[in-house]
């Protein structure tokens, strides 16, 4: 890495969903995690690692009955 490069960061906190709806990273508004899954992802990039996540948790979501679903 060239030592003359700035560093660039950006803070990601997680926010809850609105009463009633689900996100897709299986928690209720209340926070409570619903459902939880680990799965292997073989050498890939972030963005094809992303999509496999959120396609995954939509079927997880379908498979539980979750409708009002946020990704």
């Amino acid at each position: 890495m060239d030592t003359n490069q700035s560093l660039q960061y950006k803070v990601v906190k997680w926010l809850s969903s609105p009463v009633g709806w689900w996100k897709c990273n299986t928690r209720n508004s209340d926070e409570d995690l619903m459902i939880a899954k680990c799965l292997k992802i073989v050498d890939t990039t972030n963005l094809i690692a992303e999509d496999v996540a959120i396609r995954e948790g939509l079927f997880n979501c379908r498979e539980n009955n979750f409708s009002h679903v946020l990704i």
